[in-house]
């Protein structure tokens, strides 16, 4: 307990109490014993002090730890997963789509004529529109779905347990959002399209690369055949 010292400054102490019985056994007072213990308490103080800041400390390092794994699987621009998580992500979802026996489709996509878009409005302009296109995809996508910046205009959709047919349903639904979009760049409003390539996990695949070389050749067919369009890959 607190109590004042005699001098009036404040101190702890730990206190022991022995009652003083008569020889009937009546209680007729006690004893009261104070130990000093105002040096312990402070040092008891100032470790739970420690131990705060520390836990303070820890709290900060793994917040800063947390941030740094975010940034280091997202692309700063359009605030997707990156290309470098998108091949851990596929390795992963490949590996265990083979195993269970599960679909598995990708989704390889780009903004058409972007070149075209970054020589007229600027680079500026480019970047609003792939944060847009981003942004309006992965509305029409499932938490499960994967989408990642594959580099430059280009974008990867991971879709796991979803077929060939699901996953073109998917792509009409994100054309009917893009189609109609204006993005505003000052005083342009600049409207985009994109083409895509789908192509579908098959029991022969060996690897990661053949699936992706697939939706990639879809999506140069869909660019060859006039853009703004979808082609799902029928090879095997």
């Amino acid at each position: 307990m607190k109590q004042y010292h005699r001098d009036g400054h404040e101190i702890w102490v730990d206190a022991s109490v022995a009652m003083l019985e008569d020889a009937h056994g009546n209680y007729t007072g006690g004893v009261t014993i104070n130990h000093n213990i105002t040096d312990r308490k402070r040092v008891l103080e100032d470790l739970h002090h420690a131990n705060e800041e520390i836990e303070l400390f820890n709290l900060n390092l793994r917040g800063a730890f947390e941030r740094e794994q975010i940034a280091s699987r997202t692309d700063a621009l359009t605030g997707v997963f990156n290309r470098r998580h998108f091949f851990e992500l596929i390795e992963y979802e490949f590996a265990a789509s083979q195993r269970y026996g599960r679909p598995l489709s990708l989704v390889m996509f780009d903004i058409d004529f972007f070149k075209q878009i970054n020589d007229l409005y600027g680079h500026q302009a480019g970047d609003e529109i792939l944060r847009k296109a981003a942004q309006v995809v992965s509305g029409q996508l499932r938490e499960t779905d994967i989408l990642s910046r594959y580099g430059g205009d280009e974008f990867a959709i991971l879709l796991p347990n979803i077929g060939a047919t699901e996953a073109l349903q998917v792509l009409k639904r994100v054309h009917k959002k893009i189609r109609p979009l204006r993005v505003d760049f000052h005083d342009k409003k600049i409207g985009i399209t994109i083409s895509a390539g789908i192509a579908t996990l098959h029991p022969n695949m060996e690897s990661v690369t053949q699936l992706i070389h697939l939706a990639d050749t879809a999506l140069y067919s869909a660019k060859q055949n006039g853009r703004n369009r979808t082609v799902v890959s029928n090879h095997k």
